[in-house]
């Protein structure tokens, strides 16, 4: 009976080892994926961080481009230019219609006054 005993306390001594073991391998993953996952999240951090620096770069280029660009200028000014020769067209038509219009109504006062 005491050997039975003793064999009953030594399985289950060795069922409570094995358990303490598989939870400790578990706790063990675990903190292993944790740091993983917070690697990678801190990569990807870090690559963000480098794309955005490289965007910054990119527009500051752009902005120097356009800003010392002789042919950028004269282009924006020939725009200017051309905006401002469109209104005057569009004003002087605008003038040439009003114009007309003023002469039809006269000649149509004309025409009244005559009968």
């Amino acid at each position: 009976k005491v050997s039975g005993t003793r064999r009953e306390n030594f399985v289950s001594k060795m069922v409570a080892e094995n358990i303490e073991r598989q939870q400790t391998q578990k706790e063990h993953e675990q903190k292993i994926n944790e740091m993983n996952t917070k690697k990678r999240n801190e990569q990807l951090q870090q690559k963000k961080l480098q794309e955005e620096c490289e965007q910054q770069k990119a527009e500051r280029e752009i902005q120097r481009i356009l800003e010392t660009s002789e042919e950028l200028k004269e282009l924006e000014r020939n725009l200017k230019v051309a905006y401002v020769n469109k209104e005057r067209a569009a004003q002087h038509e605008e003038a040439k219609i009003l114009r007309s219009l003023e002469n039809a109504n006269q000649k149509e006062i004309e025409i009244q006054m005559e009968y």
